[in-house]
C-alpha cells in the first residue's frame, strides 16, 4: 500500500513536509521550518537542539520518521528547506537550492526530464514550475501504486519559467497534494514580468534625487535582476548588503543568472564601512538591502535607526508584509521611523509567487488528479479549496498534521 503522511503544513502555513510510505521504503517531500514560530523566540536555530525545535514547532516531528531512504524539496525557501539539516537521508533538490544548501549539508542536485530511482519500485521526476526564487519544481513520485504529484510552491508564470504543460498533462496523477496559500484570493496571480514597468517608472523618477534603498524577498532574484538593471539604467553605483541576499546572489551568479555589476557585502563591519561612505561622500548611490518585512538586525533597520536619512532620500518595499503579528509590527515601527526622518517611502511594488484561484483551477485542469490534497494552508485555505474542487469535479480529501491517506 502507498501512505501518504501530514507532517507539517497541514492546517498551518509553513513547516512543510509530507511522508511518502511504500512497501518500506519512505520519502519526505520537503522539510521546512515555521519562520514565525521562530521569530517569536527571537533567537536563531542554532540556539535550540532538534528536539528543542520540534517541542516548539519551529520543525516538523523528524524523530518520529524512522528509516528515511530520501528527501526531495521543490525550491529554495526556508519553509521547505529549514530544517533539512536534521536529516539522515539522501537529499535530492533542484540546482539552486543544491547551491544555496551545500554550504552546510550535502545534497544532490536533481536533473530537469530525467528520473531518479529511489528503489526497486520508486521513482521520482523534478519538474519546472514558476514561483518566487529560480527552479522551483513539481515532484512527481512513481510508484506500481500510483502517482502522487506535489505542488507547493508554484504559479503559472511563462514570463518567469519556461512550463512544460504537456509533461503536467501526461503525469497521469492518482493524488495532488498542492499548496493553498492564496486559492481564496479570486482571479489569477499576476505575472513577474508586470513588476518590471511599475519600477521602471518609480526609479526613473528619482533619478536624480537621493539615496535609493531597495528591498525585497533574499531569494527573489528576478526581482534582484529588475532592480540591478533599472539601477543601471540611471547610472547609479549598486550596492547589495545583507547576509541572506549576499548568499542567494552568489548562488544566482554560479549558475549564470547574474553578472556581478554591484559590490557585494555581507559582514558587519563592511556594511558599516560602507555605508559610512555613502553617507559622507553624497547619495549617488542604489542600495539593494536586507529588511523588506522591518526584521531587527536587518541592514534597512540599522540604517533607520541610526536616523541618516532625509526626506531627498527613498525607500522602496517591493514587497508584501507576511501577516503575522510579528512582522507588521516590525514594518510599523521601520515605516514610523522613516515618517519622522521625512524619507519617501513606496509599497507593494509586488505580484506574488504564489497561485490564486484561478491558477488552481487551471492546474487541476492540466494534471487532471483522481484525488487532491491541500497543504501549506490553514483551515480557511482548506475550505476554499474544497469549493473549488466541488465546483470543478475533484474528489478532495482534507487531511492535518498528524493524518495519513492510504491508498491500496
Amino acid at each position: 500500500m502507498l501512505r501518504i503522511e501530514a507532517f507539517g503544513g497541514y492546517g498551518e502555513i509553513g513547516r512543510n513536509m509530507t511522508i511518502l510510505s511504500f512497501n518500506g521504503v519512505k520519502i519526505a517531500l520537503d522539510c521546512g521550518m515555521h519562520i514565525d514560530r521562530l521569530l517569536e523566540t527571537n533567537c536563531n536555530m542554532d540556539c535550540f537542539s532538534q528536539q528543542e525545535l520540534e517541542y516548539l514547532g519551529i520543525i516538523p516531528p523528524i524523530s518520529k520518521v524512522s528509516n528515511l531512504q530520501a528527501a526531495l524539496a521543490t525550491h529554495a525557501h526556508l519553509d521547505h528547506i529549514g530544517a533539512m539539516r536534521f536529516l539522515n537521508c539522501d537529499i535530492f533538490v533542484p540546482c539552486y537550492t543544491s547551491l544555496f544548501l551545500k554550504r552546510s549539508m550535502k545534497v544532490n542536485s536533481a536533473p530537469i526530464g530525467k528520473k531518479i530511482s529511489i528503489s526497486d519500485d520508486v521513482e521520482v521526476e523534478f519538474i519546472p514550475i514558476a514561483h518566487s526564487t529560480p527552479q522551483t519544481r513539481v515532484i512527481a513520485v512513481y510508484t506500481p501504486k500510483g502517482t502522487i504529484v506535489y505542488a507547493s510552491d508554484f504559479k503559472l508564470d511563462d514570463s518567469q519559467e519556461k512550463i512544460d504543460y504537456g509533461k503536467l498533462e501526461k503525469l497521469g496523477a492518482d493524488v495532488l497534494i498542492v499548496e493553498s496559500l492564496r486559492v481564496h484570493e479570486d482571479g489569477k496571480t499576476p505575472e513577474e514580468a508586470s513588476v518590471k514597468p511599475m519600477l521602471e517608472d518609480i526609479i526613473a523618477e528619482l533619478e536624480n534625487k537621493g539615496l535609493i534603498i531597495f528591498t525585497t524577498f533574499s531569494a527573489h532574484i528576478a526581482r534582484i535582476t529588475t532592480a540591478i538593471e533599472l539601477a543601471k539604467e540611471i547610472d547609479r553605483q549598486i550596492f547589495v548588503m545583507g547576509r541572506s541576499l549576499v548568499d542567494h546572489v552568489i548562488c544566482a551568479e554560479k549558475l549564470g543568472m547574474l553578472r556581478r555589476k554591484y559590490k557585494l557585502f555581507s559582514r558587519r563591519n563592511g556594511i558599516k564601512q560602507a555605508l559610512d561612505e555613502v553617507f559622507e561622500n553624497g547619495h549617488e548611490t542604489f542600495l539593494i538591502v536586507t529588511g523588506n518585512q522591518g526584521e531587527p538586525g536587518s541592514v534597512l533597520r540599522r540604517i533607520v535607526e541610526q536616523n541618516r536619512l532625509c526626506s531627498e532620500d527613498t525607500v522602496i518595499f517591493s514587497c508584501n508584509v507576511i501577516p503575522n503579528e510579528i512582522n507588521i509590527r516590525n514594518r510599523q515601527e521601520v515605516e514610523s521611523m522613516l515618517k519622522k526622518q521625512g524619507t519617501n517611502i513606496i509599497k507593494d511594488v509586488h505580484v506574488s509567487g504564489h497561485a490564486r484561484r484561478q491558477d488552481h483551477a487551471n492546474l487541476l485542469q492540466i494534471i487532471d488528479p483522481e484525488t487532491v490534497i491541500p497543504c501549506h494552508g490553514d483551515a480557511m485555505r482548506f475550505k476554499a479549496y474544497k469549493e473549488l474542487c466541488k465546483e470543478l469535479g475533484y474528489e478532495i480529501r482534507i487531511l492535518e498534521n498528524g493524518q495519513s491517506l492510504v491508498l491500496k
